[in-house]
């Protein structure tokens, strides 16, 4: 199944008025700090790393938690979408066999696992921030977690709850962090879980030529940003 729009993925320049100054990350704390340079001092200097790429490629993490700054900027625009040919190599295999079980049904109804019984409720291996030492390291997460780092972004350390509360389900847009906004957008965009050569050749061309593929992959999204005065939810967390 493949959905999507071609549309410049452009984050709101409201989020750059928001650049804390002189900040000391500190033990436990989960904030978000906007950068304005990617190099490894100034990351370092607001509590950041490099570390393994996230599904989307990206490798700058949070210094306590883990998580991708690029993903939780998507996740706090609202963004909600991947193509499954797009996502990073170590993501492809394991995301692939997961979505193969999913139910995929109307946006506005839960999707369930298709796995008898308690299986569906097994937890299943994805690579992590730890792949970084060692490519066969990962973490075996809860299904909410792993859909959840395929449509919206890696969040590290942090948990993933289920709005709808229905241990089965797996509609990414049922699912949040605390960094999700109140209001969830109206569909996944792109959505795509089946491969296709085409966009494989595609994307294997502009590696071999030094390209940045991400610029491809950010063309498939599609604006789904909320107004600015969106506060943050507090999820009640049904924690698995």
């Amino acid at each position: 199944m493949c959905q999507g729009f071609r549309y410049d993925l452009t984050y709101p320049l409201f989020f750059m008025a928001n650049i804390l100054r002189g900040y000391k990350p500190q033990k436990n704390q989960v904030n978000f700090r906007y950068l304005r340079s990617m190099d490894s001092k100034t990351a370092e200097r607001w509590g950041y790393y490099q570390g393994f790429p996230c599904a989307f490629g990206h490798t700058i993490r949070d210094s306590t938690n883990h998580w991708c700054y690029e993903c939780v900027l998507k996740i706090k625009s609202n963004f909600c979408g991947f193509d499954i040919n797009y996502l990073n190599l170590d993501y492809k295999t394991p995301m692939h066999r997961l979505w193969q079980r999913v139910q995929v049904g109307p946006w506005d109804e839960c999707w369930d696992i298709t796995d008898p019984g308690t299986k569906a409720l097994n937890r299943v291996w994805m690579p992590s921030y730890r792949s970084s030492t060692d490519s066969s390291v990962g973490n075996n997460v809860t299904v909410q977690k792993a859909i959840y780092t395929s449509a919206w972004g890696d969040v590290g350390r942090l948990t993933v709850s289920r709005t709808c509360n229905n241990p089965r389900c797996c509609n990414p847009l049922h699912m949040v962090s605390s960094w999700n906004r109140k209001t969830p957008p109206k569909v996944v965009s792109p959505f795509c879980t089946e491969y296709q050569v085409e966009k494989l050749m595609l994307l294997a061309d502009l590696e071999r030529k030094g390209m940045d593929a991400n610029k491809v992959i950010q063309r498939e999204f599609r604006s789904s940003i909320t107004a600015p005065k969106d506060a943050q939810i507090d999820p009640k967390y049904n924690e698995e």
